[in-house]
């Protein structure tokens, strides 16, 4: 399997399950009326972008166009969008987080946050950088500076719960890996495998 084709399907998997918690995230929003927004959405792509770089970003914007739907359809809210509004804060506003890059770079990401501070600090970054991202758009729409608070306030239980399962994963799993280090990393040790078996024949 090609790295391309690799990607392509972990990255659709990764969209399907932040498209799936928005949309039961939008029902339970609206049927509990709460202040807070549980999506494990951002989790998702906090994941995603470790492990493929600016890819990464694709299932929040997925789960953005599931908002859009949910939003346009009265859902989420009683009072929806115009629908170039609705792009702009559900799809293009969460583009800030790709920011966070400038902290994880390009190459060996999961190197840069091997540590439990150094992880904290980049989970805590996308948020804020999700945060910047929506409150401007809120202050472009709304003209008013109180959707940077409002959107953060919406947002902390999920960042709560975020950093206990993202800490869990990391500890425990392979999940949170910059995937282009590791295949180049199985394709030089293939290679080495290769020669050394010609040498050997």
């Amino acid at each position: 399997m090609t790295k391309r084709k690799f990607m392509m399907i972990d990255l659709t998997i990764f969209s399907i399950l932040a498209g799936l918690s928005e949309f039961f995230s939008g029902f339970l929003f609206n049927y509990f009326n709460s202040g807070y927004y549980i999506s494990l959405a951002i989790m998702i792509t906090i994941i995603a972008i470790i492990r493929w770089s600016f890819w990464g970003v694709i299932p929040l914007l997925v789960s953005g166009i599931v908002d859009i739907i949910m939003n346009q359809n009265y859902i989420m809210t009683d009072k929806p969008l115009e629908l170039g509004y609705a792009i702009l804060f559900y799809v293009i506003a969460p583009l800030t987080i790709l920011f966070v890059l400038f902290y994880v770079k390009r190459k060996r990401r999961d190197e840069q946050i091997n540590t439990t501070a150094k992880f904290i600090l980049y989970i805590i970054m996308c948020y804020l950088l999700l945060i910047i991202g929506k409150g401007i758009v809120i202050l472009i729409i709304e003209h008013t500076f109180t959707g940077f608070a409002d959107y953060f306030v919406s947002v902390s239980l999920s960042l709560v719960i975020s950093l206990i399962l993202l800490l869990i994963f990391k500890s425990k799993t392979d999940l949170i890996r910059d995937m282009d280090s590791y295949i180049e990393e199985v394709q030089m040790e293939e290679r080495y495998e290769r020669q050394h078996l010609k040498q050997e024949s």
